[in-house]
């Protein structure tokens, strides 16, 4: 599948699929065979929440974002995988983000990066 998930941070958000720090799509919903990947930020559990700053101050490759408490769940069947994030507290079972993702081709040859030109100092 061509999502990372990452947890720590105390809040939640999803990146459109992306390729070279770049949106390729800007559906929201359904992701077949997409080019790049998603990166699913899921952390809000446990401690406080993150605050985010004004929504217009938001990345143009940002899909969804929510501050809330939460749980994410995933449910995969064949090369389908189905992403629903429900609050955990004040209406709690409430879907705020959903999704699905078909990966139906080899992922690894659609996403290759090139190599970098730039010299670490």
């Amino acid at each position: 599948m061509s999502m990372l998930l990452v947890g720590h941070n105390h809040n939640y958000e999803r990146t459109y699929p992306m390729a070279y720090q770049t949106p390729t799509s800007l559906e929201q919903e359904h992701y077949e065979d997409p080019e790049g990947w998603i990166e699913l930020i899921s952390g809000g559990g446990g401690q406080g929440l993150y605050s985010f700053k004004h929504p217009d101050d938001f990345l143009p490759y940002s899909a969804s974002h929510e501050h809330a408490h939460h749980h994410t769940n995933l449910e995969l069947d064949g090369d389908t995988v189905t992403v629903r994030a429900e609050r955990a507290l004040f209406q709690p079972g409430e879907i705020f983000d959903q999704f699905t993702l078909v990966e139906s081709e080899d992922p690894v040859a659609k996403t290759a990066t090139e190599p970098s030109t730039q010299v670490a100092r």
